[in-house]
């Protein structure tokens, strides 16, 4: 399950998760989840909705976070 961003047109970004990346044949894109950068509920998305369903004219880009697996696969080197 990958995090992402999602930029709808003239609406604030929304976090969510994804099963799969969309593919550019569908007519929506879906996430779960959906909420603000800061964690708090969507005011244009009923706070029971699980997931939501934008279609691909709406969506300005989406932006494809780190998943936890892959952060722990991830060597961090730190400097002192």
């Amino acid at each position: 399950m990958a995090i992402v961003i999602l930029h709808v047109l003239n609406q604030d970004a929304i976090v969510g998760e994804m099963d799969k990346l969309p593919d550019p044949k569908d007519s929506f894109v879906s996430i779960s989840n959906p909420r603000k950068m800061d964690n708090r509920p969507v005011t244009f998305i009923d706070k029971r909705a699980k997931v939501i369903m934008f279609p691909w004219n709406q969506i300005f880009f989406i932006e494809v976070m780190e998943s936890e697996e892959e952060k722990r696969d991830t060597l961090n080197i730190w400097r002192e």
